[in-house]
């Protein structure tokens, strides 16, 4: 029985360490990180991105930040009586092996007033925590409608 019990605390806390591990630079693929260039006159403007968690373990991602804007948000699009709503949500959970998909008319990223010029072609750095750790990526400031 002794020996059970510590077999089990043995495996519990290799699954605790490999999951603590867990490399977010080479673990959290970003597939088209993007932000629409925000139209002239508006203060707020979209992020979109496909994330895909390749950690062993549950994430829960939080936008934290993004360089010049002011404020910033995650948002869900959600029916509420017949109509579609925009709500802010704190964070996303994303499954091992999961993507969450950040689309225009779903779960998506808000930007507001920015601080600077932000151009077509240039990258916004964004900052994101995954399990309270810390990540920075660059999205691409793209045209709202293609040319």
């Amino acid at each position: 029985m002794k020996r059970k019990i510590l077999l089990m605390a043995a495996i519990a806390a290799f699954a605790a360490a490999a999951s603590a591990d867990c490399d977010l630079k080479t673990k959290v693929e970003f597939t088209e990180p993007r932000i629409f260039a925000p139209l002239k006159g508006s203060n707020a403007t979209g992020g979109f991105a496909k994330i895909k968690n390749n950690c062993a373990e549950e994430l829960e991602f939080v936008f934290k930040s993004a360089d010049g804007f002011k404020a910033v948000e995650s948002h869900a699009t959600v029916e509420e009586n017949g109509r579609m709503a925009m709500k802010k949500t704190d964070s996303f959970k994303i499954k091992s092996g999961e993507t969450l998909e950040l689309v225009p008319g779903g779960k998506h990223l808000m930007f507001f007033d920015p601080q600077t010029e932000i151009k077509e072609g240039s990258e916004v750095k964004l900052k994101f925590t995954f399990n309270k750790k810390e990540l920075t990526v660059p999205f691409k400031v793209i045209p709202r409608v293609k040319k």
